[in-house]
């Protein structure tokens, strides 16, 4: 029987390069890690039809069926030179995970045991076959380490001592950079060290801190862009949502920020990416999301602030979120509703244009047969409530023809509801 025998070939399969520079896509398949040339697909092709995909020649990187017994594989990655796979297990169930790392070309597992459990939180050096990978010591993730596959040098480079704080790591966008995150529930701090492919041998002196601690600053997202880290920052904030700010590399104390955009303190920013000189943006406004785009061609300045293009979207409410496309110039949209199957759109910064690259298809389903309509109730404080509503148009206009309801809520968190299809 073939390993495609459970894979539906009228669905599309999601492709990773990992690395601007591989050749590789890599992707999952009946929850195994395979991977393909990009010579062998369209350039910059993110969503591929699985009846083309089953006609290419594609390799198997890691059978999880192969994992320990009762083990589960997460972070499954490559490294930089696409030679050696690692991904973590946890046998236990009690998220201490082991780290596994596999020779793709020997098809062999590498004896490296580490002496202690780390958390789910590593990441691959861009620029050496290393790793930077934490662990958790009283239940609290608060120490970083890194190791060299190569030489097998494993050892302690920064550690958070306040007992009130954790840590999390992860790569800046331009792979230039490791952002160390320690956050406690009132304040944060940053620190970044800039990848390195030599091996130093104090790694610690490499790391500093973008400012010093500030009780009540936090952060929210870092973006790494030419001469600049862009913050996104409750600095002078009114409310609690955050504002986008830019400060030099040369200089990153808080003296030297300065206002990216206008803030308006009703947008609550989210989540933000960079795609080459383009600054995208997921907000939320009245409990509504949208996707915001900011040009950063022209020079970044203190005296001039950037304007937020706001797209499109069908229908009064709406689930989407964003990431980034193989092709600098494009973004991946992805959209639902209540009454609208999972959507991908395919949106060019540069033409600002967007086209459909995949939409879930259902048999026998029509969404024209259906409304949705979005509400505003006030609270008892005077907070004005979203309230969606999904009906079937056949049973008439809801205030010609009132009937029971299903309610469902929820507020909690500063999260909602998602408006997707099921």
């Amino acid at each position: 029987m073939s390993f495609f025998s459970r894979y539906q070939t009228n669905e599309k399969i999601k492709l990773i390069k990992y690395n601007p520079l591989s050749k590789y896509y890599y992707f999952m398949l009946n929850n195994n890690f395979y991977r393909i040339k990009t010579n062998d697909i369209n350039k910059n092709e993110i969503y591929i039809d699985g009846k083309i995909l089953l006609e290419k020649k594609i390799y198997l990187v890691l059978n999880t069926n192969k994992v320990p017994k009762n083990g589960y594989c997460h972070i499954i990655s490559p490294n930089y030179k696409d030679t050696i796979i690692s991904y973590i297990t946890d046998i236990n169930g009690d998220e201490k995970y082991d780290i596994i790392f596999k020779d793709i070309w020997k098809n062999k597992i590498l004896e490296i045991k580490l002496p202690h459990k780390i958390t789910i939180n590593y990441v691959w050096s861009p620029v050496e076959n290393a790793i930077f990978y934490t662990i958790s010591q009283t239940n609290r993730i608060n120490q970083l380490w890194y190791l060299n596959i190569d030489t097998k040098e494993n050892k302690l480079i920064f550690e958070e001592k306040h007992i009130e704080y954790f840590i999390w790591i992860k790569k800046s966008n331009d792979n230039q950079y490791l952002l160390i995150n320690s956050l406690s529930r009132k304040t944060s701090k940053c620190y970044y060290y800039k990848f390195i492919s030599k091996n130093k041998k104090n790694r610690l002196n490499k790391i500093r801190i973008i400012n010093k601690k500030k009780t009540g600053l936090k952060y929210n997202g870092i973006i790494s862009y030419k001469n600049y880290f862009i913050i996104l920052t409750n600095k002078n904030c009114k409310s609690k949502n955050f504002k986008l700010m830019c400060v030099p590399k040369e200089n990153t104390r808080i003296k030297n920020w300065f206002d990216l955009t206008k803030n308006d303190e009703n947008i609550n920013i989210s989540h933000l990416i960079c795609s080459q000189d383009y600054l995208i943006l997921l907000v939320q406004k009245n409990g509504l999301k949208n996707i915001g785009i900011i040009n950063l061609k022209e020079k970044i300045t203190k005296n001039k602030t950037k304007e937020i293009k706001y797209l499109n979207f069908q229908g009064p409410i709406y689930y989407i979120n964003v990431k980034l496309h193989n092709d600098t110039n494009k973004i991946i949209i992805k959209y639902s509703s209540y009454i609208i199957p999972l959507t991908y759109y395919e949106y060019d910064l540069e033409k600002d244009n967007m086209k459909v690259i995949y939409d879930y298809k259902l048999n026998g389903y029509n969404s024209e047969l259906y409304e949705i309509k979005l509400l505003h109730v006030p609270s008892h404080d005077n907070v004005n409530i979203p309230i969606s509503i999904v009906y079937k148009k056949e049973f008439g206009k809801l205030k010609d023809n009132p009937r029971p309801f299903i309610l469902s809520a929820y507020g909690s968190y500063g999260s909602l509801m998602e408006c997707s299809y099921s």
